[in-house]
């Protein structure tokens, strides 16, 4: 990110400063206003400062594709001179990133992507015509076409050999260097001798994925050494930094669901005349036997990402939900304020089950008091900080979890900035939208 690297102290005289002291110090004070779902860490709230140290690449993704257009955003959208250039520039660079690292591709998406790429190239070479374009910008213009041919970059990049590569270098080498390449002139060949450290690395990395090949295909030996089994998890885990997880998930997959903490309740008033209202909209079915009992769910996964109420856990109850009906323009944000399991016959005594959540929706804000979708889709947008609305909807139309953060007042508006963040970039629409603007 070609913008990133001109990040530097402004306390250091340069007429090519971009994100100065106090620019640096409202981006840590947004960090820390912000909510983000448990399958994305939150990156070092002091990034930047010296002392912090080196990121990963996943952090810096983290920070450039939600933080920073919050705060840049928020401070830069009314400026007129290089400051808005500059946002402009560095959010046609996040509307292409989020768009080409979705989990779906289609012609529609390489069109959009290509427009922002384009467009963020060019308008490098206006900010800065004393500079020369890099090789990833010239990569990153053939990007479109590549997703054309192989389709979403997450099944050929090279995520997985880089955190490979990470795990060779935390190995203990004892301080045994290897041997180099050394040239055979009799052959002509260049013979590469193995040395103690590459014999470590091999076999180091030949015992763990064997270990874990006997361990995933022996149940019984699993469950005698379930302890270390255990341990090895927590090992795994550890590495799963920013949107790791996610990207882990693949949304071409069957539906899986997997609930904890399953209660039997009955279901208040308010939330039971709603669920009717539901069943009798989508089932095709008649004479419907609709019991007040279900059942409370503590949390719930699906497609690997786990949804909570408020009440449990506030990071995973913010929500993108499509309201019925389905089509364009009826996603809404909310809350979750329970989910629980339901079961009702229809006629033929035939058992249908499904999951429900009960939501508080946010009004989103509507006019020129929203700075945000004047930059794109990946830019977020504000709603009213109070909840009002109570919806019951169906798992299945839960479309993302969202970030979330508050702002300071506008107009005596208490207002939170929400960011969707959907791996399979259902929004395309609103991008189509905002190009139609511009």
């Amino acid at each position: 990110m070609k913008l990133l690297s001109y990040i530097q102290d402004s306390a250091r005289p340069s007429s090519r400063v971009v994100l100065g002291k106090e620019v640096m110090e409202a981006v840590w004070a947004d960090m820390r206003r912000t909510q983000l779902p448990s399958w994305i860490s939150t990156p070092p709230h002091n990034w930047g400062l010296p002392g912090r140290g080196k990121l990963s690449a996943d952090e810096w993704r983290i920070i450039c594709l939600i933080f920073l257009p919050i705060t840049l955003i928020r401070l830069w959208h009314e400026k007129t001179g290089q400051e808005k250039h500059l946002l402009k520039n560095f959010m046609d660079l996040v509307n292409a990133t989020r768009i080409a690292t979705s989990k779906v591709s289609s012609t529609l998406r390489v069109q959009l992507y290509n427009e922002f790429i384009f467009r963020y190239v060019k308008g490098l070479q206006e900010l800065y015509p004393d500079k020369h374009l890099l090789p990833v910008h010239h990569a990153a213009l053939h990007l479109g076409h590549i997703m054309e041919l192989f389709g979403p970059i997450h099944s050929h990049n090279a995520a997985f050999f880089e955190r490979y590569i990470k795990f060779l270098h935390r190995m203990n080498i004892n301080q045994k260097p290897g041997l180099r390449a050394q040239p055979r002139p009799v052959f002509q060949l260049t013979i590469f001798f193995t040395g103690e450290l590459e014999s470590t690395f091999m076999k180091t990395s030949s015992y763990n994925a064997n270990l874990h090949a006997i361990l995933a295909d022996d149940d019984a030996l699993r469950k005698t050494v379930h302890e270390m089994a255990s341990m090895i998890q927590s090992m795994e885990n550890e590495d799963a930094r920013g949107f790791h997880l996610a990207t882990l998930l693949d949304p071409s997959l069957p539906e899986s669901i997997v609930a904890s903490g399953a209660k039997p309740f009955e279901l208040a008033d308010p939330e039971y005349q709603l669920l009717r209202a539901l069943i009798n909209r989508t089932s095709t079915a008649s004479h419907l036997i609709l019991p007040r009992q279900a059942i409370s769910v503590r949390r719930i996964s699906t497609h690997g990402l786990p949804y909570s109420a408020a009440g449990e856990a506030p990071r995973d109850s913010n929500i993108i939900f499509q309201d019925l009906p389905a089509m364009t323009g009826n996603q809404k944000v909310g809350v979750i304020e329970s989910i629980f399991g339901y079961e009702y016959r229809s006629a033929g005594d035939q058992l249908n089950k499904g999951y429900y959540l009960s939501v508080r929706e946010r009004l989103r804000v509507q006019g020129q008091v929203d700075p945000y979708p004047e930059f794109g889709f990946a830019a977020g947008f504000l709603c009213e900080a109070d909840t009002t609305r109570l919806h019951v909807i169906a798992l299945p139309q839960v479309l993302s979890h969202c970030s979330l953060q508050q702002i300071a007042d506008i107009g005596n508006r208490q207002l939170v900035h929400v960011m969707p963040l959907d791996r399979v970039c259902r929004f395309a629409h609103v991008i189509c939208c905002w190009l139609e603007l511009i």
